[in-house]
């Protein structure tokens, strides 16, 4: 707790309640204040994620705990943003929107090899950039493009591997 600096026990403040947005202090020396929102999921969405859990757990040779079963009831979010900048209500809006800027990062680094350099010379580099970020902008124009054209949902990752660029990406990676 940020007054007190004793410990909590989440599921215990988490009881009888649906939603708790409050502050506290995480992490060990220095303590940074946080807020805790919580709320709970539909009964679908924590059957949902406790058979995703449970299978997990399984193949990796272990039972997922009770305490981590309740836990899988809740959407927990732990942000540092001040309240005046971001409203409770559009947590889980941003946290979508910013899930999605990860996956595009990921996709970035592992199929555009963004993150490959083949020259030392800094110039070379930022035109190595450039010329990824180029090649995957156009990737995914003409991902967006078959995929409306089939009428399916957009998936960076299947359409990567259904467009095979690799050909597409081989002027991006050459050796200076």
């Amino acid at each position: 707790k940020p007054d007190t600096n004793e410990k909590i026990d989440l599921l215990v403040l988490l009881k009888n309640q649906e939603f708790m947005a409050k502050e506290f202090l995480l992490g060990s020396q220095p303590k940074l204040k946080v807020r805790v929102v919580c709320q709970k999921l539909t009964q679908e969405q924590a059957a949902y994620r406790r058979r995703k859990a449970n299978r997990l757990a399984k193949s990796r040779g272990y039972t997922s705990s009770r305490r981590n079963q309740n836990l899988l009831d809740w959407a927990i979010f732990i942000i540092n943003i001040p309240s005046s900048y971001v409203a409770v209500e559009d947590l889980s809006k941003l946290y979508r929107l910013r899930w999605q800027v990860e996956l595009l990062f990921k996709l970035y680094k592992s199929y555009g090899g963004i993150d490959k350099f083949y020259s030392k010379k800094p110039y070379l580099v930022l035109c190595q950039i450039y010329t990824k970020i180029i090649a995957m902008a156009g990737f995914h124009s003409l991902a967006n493009c078959l995929c409306l054209q089939q009428g399916k949902e957009f998936s960076p990752m299947k359409a990567f591997d259904y467009l095979e660029p690799e050909d597409f990406f081989s002027f991006a990676c050459r050796r200076s």
